[in-house]
This record gives C-alpha cells, structure tokens and sequence, in this order.
C-alpha cells in the first residue's frame, strides 16, 4: 500500500518556477492537477505549500495486486456515474418513486429501503464500461445485462429491472439486488455528529486512506453485501458495498470496467 496526494490548483508563471525548482513540471497558466506519492522527495517539498495553498487536496491509498489479491473481502467503490436518477432530479422525485415509504432520514439521508425499480432517463452511454452508478446513490449498482447474465448470475447474485421515466423497462441494463447486510467494526471510524438529531441514527465519515473498517463475520456462501453501518457528510448517506474475492476475480476476468476495489480486513468475531 502507498498514500498519493492528489492536488489541483490555478498555475502561473511564478508557481510553474517554483514547482520546478521542487522536481515538478507544471504549465505556467491554467488548471493543473498533479499526483505526488507521499513517500517521494517532490512531496517532502512541496508539502507546505499544499497545506498553507489552500489549493484542491485528496489524499487515498493505492493498493498493490498482491494485496488485492489475497483480500478475502473488498470494498467496492464507483468510479462512475451515469446520470440522475428519475423523476423530477430538481426535486429529488426519485426519493418518492424509489423508497416509497422509506425514503430514508429527512435531514441525515440514512435508513432508506427500495420498493420501486430505480428510473432513467434513458440507457447509460457504456462506452468501453459496463458497471455504473447514479448521482446520490452510492450504494447501489447497474451493470449491462450480457456481462450480469455471462459473469455475475451463476455467483447467486440477484438482479432487478430498471426504468425510463414512462415506465418502460430500459433493455440492456439491469440493477445488481444486494439484500444482505454485514457488520464492521466502528473502532476508530470517525462519526459526523454522536446521531442524528431526527432519526438518532449514526454516521461515519468514508474511509480514504489506508484499509477500509473491518468486516466482523461475513456470511458464507454470499459475494456481495452492504455494511449495516451509514456513511456520508451532511444529507448523504450510504451504505458501504462489501464484495468477495470471488465477486472481484469475476468483474476483472470479464472486463467489467466501472468500478475499483480496497481490501478489508476480516474478523470472525
């Protein structure tokens, strides 16, 4: 594992000088991004000016394909989203249409449960991807039919239809059904507030750098679930998608591009 610096910032003449005379080559003018390992010298130099710059910082872990590898559970994290989901994405329609009943906490999002197909507008534009997530659902997956039905329907995954905003089953994709829950272990995780003040629920800020939170005793047999713990900052909220080996080894053996995977840690009790 290795911690990168991710840093965006409006360049000029005089910071391209200095970024140089730091071993970094920058453009003298428009928007720059740059990815710094934190073990390197360049990020030892440049350090203090990230925290003093007020410029864009992301810090994350990068995994190594050993580690990967030998997880026997994974977190699985979108790397793209293809759109709202339907109706009326100005007035957050999906909450009704979706959730019915139980659209989740008012004011921290937490506790949601779908009784409807999710809506869309029309069919993600795949290009060389095949798995997808909407805006503000970030617990949720939509994979092409073919590679779900080739590659993730023999592994015990369920699957359910999604809709255009008529009402009419979308061909081609289909929402991934992951109705099983696992616990983790909250020690040390980092709650937004004790519990919400409407729904007394708890929040945990998402984990970016180093291993995910553990998974305590994951059910055998299953290769995919959610955490039972709610993550997010002000009115998001999600829960944390839990894969196994077996389910990542299948989404890389088919070419499902879409999605990256952090390796858990495991306790059986």
């Amino acid at each position: 594992m290795k911690t990168v610096h991710n840093i965006a910032f409006g360049s000029s003449p005089d910071l391209a000088r200095r970024f140089r005379a730091w071993g970094l080559e920058v453009a003298d003018s428009g928007f720059v991004a740059l990815e710094i390992d934190e073990e390197s010298l360049e990020w030892r130099n440049v350090a203090e000016w990230v925290r003093c710059s007020g410029c864009v910082h992301r810090i994350e872990s990068r995994f190594s394909s050993v580690e990967m590898r030998d997880a026997e559970w994974l977190q699985m994290r979108g790397d793209w989203q293809c759109g709202f989901p339907q109706p009326k994405e100005d007035e957050f329609g999906y909450l009704k249409h979706t959730y019915g009943d139980c659209p989740g906490c008012a004011r921290c999002g937490a506790g949601r449960v779908q009784s409807a197909p999710f809506m869309m507008k029309k069919a993600p534009a795949w290009g060389q991807r095949a798995i997808a997530q909407l805006h503000w659902v970030y617990d949720e997956w939509f994979v092409v039919r073919e590679k779900y039905q080739n590659c993730l329907e023999g592994m015990g995954v369920g699957c359910r239809e999604v809709v255009d905003r008529q009402g009419r089953e979308i061909a081609g994709v289909v929402q991934l059904v992951v109705d099983r829950e696992v616990q983790v272990d909250l020690g040390g995780l980092i709650q937004e507030e004790s519990e919400c003040c409407e729904c007394r629920r708890k929040k945990f800020l998402p984990v970016t750098v180093g291993m995910g939170p553990t998974v305590v005793a994951p059910a055998r047999g299953v290769n995919i679930c959610k955490s039972s713990a709610w993550f997010g900052s002000g009115g998001q909220a999600f829960q944390l998608s839990i894969v196994s080996q077996a389910f990542r080894k299948a989404v890389m053996d088919c070419g499902i591009r879409g999605v990256s995977f952090r390796p858990l840690a495991v306790s059986s009790a």
